[in-house]
């Protein structure tokens, strides 16, 4: 038996975990079904008798993070020790408005940005995008004179490449896996997981030591626990930006 037992919220993970991962006798596959408050105490009761006393490590979903930050500390009032994603990295990752000003807080370049009820400068090309959305979802392209859809934020259009890099973050440190390639960005909006992916990158020295150094110093900012997925745009100029903070388990995890 594992000192840990595993708690994973995507149930997509199923398919892939013992080819990785090993036994299936110390990880618990929970979804990520919205739970009311009693629904989070049935979980932590069940989790409780399955843990007989271990240590449990949480892996959240984009739409679990709220609902296992309340169950992490449901259950460390029972006395058990749990590892799961911190709250200021959950509060990011929902609330991407958010993300944005902790990442221009601490000197992370961004794309230019605004808030749902401000517009662009004139003759920036821009996008709109959700507010709390991931995976690509509720982003539209910017029209000039027309207001955003509710709980959205305006990013401008940035021409480059976009890549992405999964980070694994606990108390012995900081893993960096090898950057994703994810190619052009594409005027369709076609999201990155429906196109080509690949690892190695390519991607030179110089800016390979740049996505670890960001990537780091995202992770330690946001107090990361666990898996997540950092997204980069590397504009024409030869800048990386950082685009968007998953800290969760993510679509890239697999092919890193």
């Amino acid at each position: 038996m594992s000192p840990m037992l595993t708690v994973v919220a995507p149930l997509s993970v199923m398919a892939w975990y013992d080819r990785f991962c090993g036994t299936m006798d110390d990880v618990v596959f929970i979804g990520e079904d919205a739970a009311t408050s009693e629904d989070v105490i049935a979980l932590a009761s069940a989790l409780t008798v399955r843990a007989a006393g271990r240590p449990l490590r949480l892996m959240s979903g984009h739409d679990s993070l709220l609902r296992d930050w309340v169950l992490a500390q449901e259950l460390r009032a029972r006395g058990l020790t749990v590892v799961a994603q911190s709250g200021v990295a959950s509060a990011a990752a929902l609330d991407k408005v958010l993300q944005k000003e902790l990442l221009v807080a601490a000197g992370i370049a961004v794309p230019d940005w605004g808030p749902g009820d401000t517009a662009p400068p004139p003759g920036t090309r821009a996008l709109w995008k959700g507010r709390t959305s991931t995976q690509s979802r509720d982003i539209t392209w910017h029209t000039n004179g027309e207001p955003g859809p509710p709980d959205t934020y305006w990013e401008r259009w940035v021409e480059g490449v976009e890549y992405s890099v999964v980070v694994h973050r606990d108390c012995a440190g900081t893993v960096r896996f090898p950057p994703v390639w994810k190619g052009e960005v594409r005027e369709d909006l076609s999201p990155p997981w429906r196109r080509l992916r690949l690892v190695p990158s390519g991607a030179e020295p110089t800016l390979l030591a740049e996505l670890d150094r960001v990537s780091t110093r995202i992770a330690e900012l946001l107090d990361w626990s666990g898996f997540g997925e950092i997204e980069f745009i590397l504009s024409e100029d030869g800048h990386p930006l950082v685009t968007d903070i998953n800290p969760r388990i993510c679509g890239g995890m697999r092919i890193v």
